[in-house]
């Protein structure tokens, strides 16, 4: 079941549920990709159905009195934007890309600054413990920072924030790493920046949620 179209927050329910509720999904979502609305809403719209689909697998409901493929899911399609479900699951999805914006934030922070860190040792040759060791605790947290990067830039589309998000990535890191060039000693300049740039990127998602 390949989901690579659109994310889906709540494709996690999906795997838990009986084969004949995963194959009503399937058949709807095929349809779903083909419709002329945008991601986001397709998303919200998969989120509702694969919610209805659970609750109906745990009352052992047959499926297709949730999702019925008669018409091509128009009638479906056409009620579900109205319904109490799609405001509520809207609500519930901005509440989780609040938390994961700022959870997959405090994790940039830490990850990065290691790797900033390491990119210092090798320019004065000066390690915590040794090169090796160094190493790869700054891999680990390259791949860390990677991880929480696709999180949080999957949220940032999804509210078509890409622009402003990426100029206050690109000056930040510009900056953290001019500062581990021209700044002397053990003072931390790049940190200050990192969270800086965390709290700006916080606060602006939030205004952007709450509208």
């Amino acid at each position: 079941m390949k989901k690579s179209s659109l994310y889906v927050d709540n494709i996690h329910l999906l795997k838990k549920m009986d084969i004949a509720y995963q194959d009503a999904f399937d058949k709807f979502y095929k349809v779903l990709l083909k419709e002329n609305k945008d991601e986001y809403t397709k998303t919200m719209i998969a989120n509702v159905a694969i919610e209805q689909l659970n609750h109906a697998n745990m009352k052992k409901q047959d499926p297709h009195i949730v999702i019925s493929s008669d018409r091509q899911y128009r009638s479906y399609l056409k009620n579900i934007e109205k319904s109490k479900d799609f405001s509520h699951m809207k609500e519930v999805i901005k509440k989780q890309d609040y938390e994961k914006i700022t959870i997959s934030g405090i994790w940039l922070v830490f990850s990065v600054s290691l790797v900033l860190m390491f990119f210092k040792s090798l320019l004065t040759q000066k390690y915590f413990i040794n090169l090796n060791i160094d190493f790869i605790f700054a891999i680990i947290a390259f791949v860390l920072a990677f991880q929480n990067y696709r999180v949080r830039n999957r949220i940032i589309q999804r509210y078509h924030l890409q622009n402003i998000f990426y100029l206050y990535d690109i000056v930040s890191l510009i900056c953290c790493i001019v500062s581990k060039i021209i700044v002397p000693g053990h003072f931390d300049v790049s940190y200050l920046i990192l969270v800086i740039n965390y709290f700006i990127t916080k606060k602006k998602m939030k205004k952007v949620l709450e509208k």
